[in-house]
């Protein structure tokens, strides 16, 4: 979890460079904003990930931050409505002041978002849709991460690749996560 927490960081300061005095970013912090499902039928989802946004940010925190800033999460429920996706991002970008986004509950809702994602050129990963709606055409600024498919393989898409370590039987098997940045196609001419 540590090499994934390290790797979506990495995503979102990399995109662009994070100075102090940028939208969301002070000499002691940096905001990242989460669209999710907090209430409702498909909450669960939205909770679970929210809550690893902000278990992630505790442990990146907890071993000094990212260039001594410590991570802020802020939360905005959209209930799994994309107009109101649209709405809590504004309130993020326009009132919160967030540096990047973390967090979209759905591909409609983060279609919703896009156009204030790609005129802020914020930097964002998008966990719960991995659709290539998403990042057909390449939208440099948005990141995915998730499942690998064909459609993945040109874009900003990390994958989890799950290794197994066998110690003495395999009943004993300890999983270990691998992360690595997706590698564009190549063409099969």
């Amino acid at each position: 979890m540590k090499i994934a927490t390290s790797v979506v960081a990495a995503a979102l300061l990399s995109a662009t460079a994070a100075w102090a005095g940028d939208p969301g970013v002070s000499d002691t912090e940096i905001k990242i904003g989460d669209v999710n499902i907090m209430t409702g039928p498909a909450a669960f989802v939205g909770r679970g990930v929210s809550l690893g946004s902000k278990i992630a940010a505790g442990e990146i925190n907890a071993a000094g931050g990212i260039n001594g800033r410590k991570i802020k999460i802020l939360t905005e429920d959209d209930g799994y409505i994309p107009s109101r996706s649209f709405q809590a991002l504004t309130k993020l970008l326009e009132e919160d002041g967030i540096f990047a986004l973390n967090g979209t509950s759905g591909t409609a809702n983060a279609l919703a978002m896009m156009p204030l994602i790609t005129e802020n050129n914020l930097p964002t990963v998008v966990t719960t849709a991995p659709s290539a709606l998403i990042y057909k055409p390449v939208r440099p600024s948005v990141f995915t991460f998730g499942v690998r498919t064909r459609s993945t393989r040109s874009s900003n898409t990390f994958t989890i690749t799950p290794r197994r370590r066998i110690r003495s039987t395999a009943l004993s098997a300890r999983t270990t996560i691998s992360v690595r940045k997706s590698r564009p196609a190549m063409s099969a001419r």
